[in-house]
């Protein structure tokens, strides 16, 4: 997939995520989820776990603009 592709596959996955945090965090709180075409494709609570996830869930391990964040509702873990 192109790069300029990718991007705007990765931006539409993060809107998603800002449309809906609060429900997103209500039900992932203390996970890492993956986003992709407009819905969670996994949620774990480390970054290997969901990578595995992923992979089990799409039977390939390719970065294609899916969005991982991390859900958390402790602000002392966010970043600045």
């Amino acid at each position: 997939m192109a790069a300029q592709a990718t991007l705007k596959r990765y931006l539409a996955n993060r809107e998603y995520v800002n449309e809906r945090y609060d429900s997103l965090l209500h039900s992932h709180d203390g996970k890492y989820i993956a986003v992709r075409d407009g819905r969670v494709l996994a949620a774990a609570p480390s970054i290997k776990t969901l990578r595995e996830a992923i992979k089990r869930a799409t039977l390939f391990d390719v970065d294609d603009g899916t969005a991982i964040i991390y859900m958390t509702s402790d602000t002392s873990s966010m970043l600045l």
